[in-house]
């Protein structure tokens, strides 16, 4: 997976050549990944990001739209020296052929963990899906899936690991 820069060069500085801002293509690997809801598992990076999107919480509150949130929380993990790529594409492919549409990822943190973002009233089981097929088309081993459309937003954060 290729994730170099493509942003503006004071937002690359800041950031070393890893992480991008805007849409690098993801070609998922051949294996096929099972992934578990792990409610508890403690991971230093997904606590850092949670950590991140809970000041982003506590500074905005619940209600806005989502892509208020996501730029909110890309100018945390970027203060917090925290590399990411967002709203990365992920090719479909069917029995070989890369299918027309392509799946976009939120954020993809340090090249290893899915962030999914939403701002809706009830996150439904095709969310948990959706966070769980870009794990398994992806082959990333961890994804959080983020709501902030909540009081508190512990309530809003599930963590998957394949």
């Amino acid at each position: 997976m290729n994730l170099e820069p493509d942003i503006p060069s004071v937002v690359s500085v800041a950031l070393g050549p890893a992480p991008r801002l805007r849409g690098e293509e993801v070609h998922a690997p051949n294996a096929a990944n099972t992934a578990v809801d792990l409610k508890h598992t403690h991971d230093p990076l997904t606590e850092r990001v949670i950590d991140a999107a809970i000041e982003v919480h506590r500074q905005l509150g619940p209600g806005l739209l989502e892509s208020v949130y996501q730029l909110a929380l890309e100018y945390e993990l970027l203060a917090r020296g925290i590399s990411f790529v967002s709203e990365v594409r992920l090719p479909v492919r069917y029995k070989g052929m890369e299918l027309a549409g392509l799946l976009r990822l939120d954020l993809v943190v340090e090249r290893d963990l899915v962030v999914e973002l939403k701002s809706v009233d009830i996150v439904h089981a095709v969310n948990h899906a959706q966070v769980l097929t870009y794990l398994r088309l992806g082959g990333f081993r961890r994804g959080l899936l983020i709501n902030f459309n909540v009081s508190r937003l512990a309530n809003g954060v599930r963590r998957f690991v394949s």
